[in-house]
């Protein structure tokens, strides 16, 4: 999710230590998950073999065949994911109130939504289910069908068709690119958070690439 057209350099060897993994667990639990993930630099989605939050959980990234997903509940198969603002943190997948967004950009996402004036950014997979985020000057949905229709109300909105669960994947994956990872590789999660460590990249760049996205750069 970069901010700009900077050329990020991948840098690793014995003088750059990898920076160990963290991921959610819960709405406000930070665990240390080093060692358990691998990121695909193709599609840019996570894979383990346990995940790293529950050991008899798999993840599988979407190069890989569905055919697990039929042998599981549809809840323990959503997989975890990096927090689709800023690609730093893992949230833990395998249940129904699976979230997407870390707590430090979820808050933040709220603002966004306010200012574009439409629930763009949603923190989980029941976000319009259980309410959505707050629109400026509209009461929230109370429910998937109330969304929809209040969705229909505003046909004329620029951003109505944005789809922020493709564009985050793009991000991430433009991010690998700019790194230096080529696709069709498997790479720890730990080497690429240490190659975002190295080019400078906190979660504001995420943020600010979203920002920018919707209200173009900074004057």
């Amino acid at each position: 999710m970069p901010a700009d057209n900077r050329r990020y350099v991948h840098h690793e060897g014995p003088s750059s230590p990898l920076v160990r993994a963290t991921g959610y667990e819960s709405v406000t639990k930070l665990c240390d998950v080093s060692g358990a993930f691998e990121l695909c630099t193709t599609c840019g989605q996570l894979a383990a073999s346990p995940c790293g939050f529950r050991d008899y959980r798999e993840d599988h990234c979407l190069c890989e065949s569905d055919d697990f997903r039929r042998t599981v509940p549809l809840d323990a198969s959503l997989p975890c994911v990096l927090c689709m603002v800023c690609g730093l943190h893992v949230i833990a997948g395998h249940g129904r109130w699976r979230l997407v967004l870390c707590p430090p950009c979820r808050e933040w996402s709220t603002g966004l939504n306010a200012r574009v004036g439409l629930a763009v950014i949603l923190p989980g997979i029941h976000g319009l289910v259980n309410g959505g985020e707050v629109i400026r000057g509209v009461r929230p949905p109370k429910n998937l069908f109330e969304a929809m229709a209040l969705n229909e109300q505003r046909p004329h909105h620029p951003h109505r068709g944005f789809r922020f669960h493709e564009f985050a994947q793009h991000g991430v994956i433009q991010r690998l690119r700019l790194l230096g990872f080529e696709q069709g590789r498997r790479i720890r999660l730990e080497g690429y958070l240490s190659a975002c460590a190295a080019a400078g990249i906190t979660s504001d760049d995420g943020k600010r690439w979203i920002e920018e996205h919707f209200f173009g750069p900074p004057a």
